[in-house]
């Protein structure tokens, strides 16, 4: 599986998740992981490795879409790959595809 988190407000990734196995109940902050599954974090549009959170300014409300992709076979990435080299990997590659959103606004 792929997971990419995107600020739509902001056209950026908060973060992506490149999976090789099915279940996963937390994020662990390491780039790269064999525990509790193994996974591979990208860089994010931040240039750092691993999720950064919703930060809009005060007073403004943002969509931050989650975007999953089931995949075929396992995508031989180094940990902090761009959202460009995801996206050629997985050409060919995907199965399934899933979409949601919310809207987060800070006080």
């Amino acid at each position: 599986m792929a997971l990419f988190l995107l600020s739509a407000n902001l056209g950026w990734i908060q973060g992506q998740i490149i999976f090789t196995e099915d279940s996963l109940h937390c994020l662990p902050p390491e780039s790269e992981t064999d525990a509790p599954v193994r996974m591979v974090q990208g860089t994010n549009g931040y240039g750092s490795i691993g999720y950064r959170g919703p930060c809009p300014p005060p007073g403004e409300t943002h969509r931050y879409y989650f975007r999953i992709y089931a995949l075929d076979s396992f995508l031989a990435l180094p940990p902090g790959s761009g959202q460009h080299d995801l996206v050629a990997a997985m050409q060919g590659h995907a199965t399934a595809y899933g979409e949601t959103f919310a809207m987060y606004r800070r006080p």
